[in-house]
């Protein structure tokens, strides 16, 4: 991607680097905390955010921040927010599967392999996909209330070490 842009800029096509970043900027103080809650939501949404960049968009978010404790927070707290509602969303598809699907579920929970909660929530895909399979297995939804316990100090973390090495 970043090779794609760089050739893009260099033929012209693309505006300089700096105006891009300006304008993302502007962007971000326009509407970045709902985008961060979109992007968020499609990235966490089993099998949607393998096509969507939220990723790339939570890591604009805070590196376009102003990097202050509370700002940090505020974007942990958002995300860990959209991660518990998505989190229900895929407890409860892989639910709907299990009754719309109950034999081809059979043969699937057998292949797939949970690695806990604490390391599914390293990344918002692993994350949901775990969700899912608790919901194909039908056990009990009370995990999701951990998301937000587990994603917030997780994201401020995160958060504080990529805005400290921001370019």
């Amino acid at each position: 991607f970043y090779l794609a842009v760089f050739m893009l800029i260099s033929l012209n096509l693309l505006p300089p680097r700096e105006e891009i970043i300006n304008s993302l900027e502007k962007l971000y103080e326009n509407y970045g905390l709902f985008t961060l809650f979109i992007a968020t939501i499609l990235e966490g949404i089993a099998y949607l955010g393998f096509y969507f960049a939220g990723g790339t968009i939570i890591l604009f978010v805070v590196l376009f921040s102003d990097g202050k404790f509370l700002s940090l927070l505020n974007i942990s707290l958002i995300v860990a927010f959209a991660l518990t509602v998505t989190s229900f969303i895929n407890y409860s598809f892989g639910k709907f599967l299990t009754k719309k699907f109950p034999k081809k579920i059979e043969e699937v929970e057998k292949k797939v392999v949970s690695k806990g909660i604490f390391l599914s929530a390293i990344h918002p895909n692993s994350l949901a996909f775990y969700f899912l399979n608790l919901g194909l297995k039908k056990e009990s939804p009370l995990k999701i209330f951990l998301v937000p316990l587990i994603m917030t100090p997780y994201g401020f973390l995160l958060s504080y070490l990529f805005y400290s090495i921001k370019p």
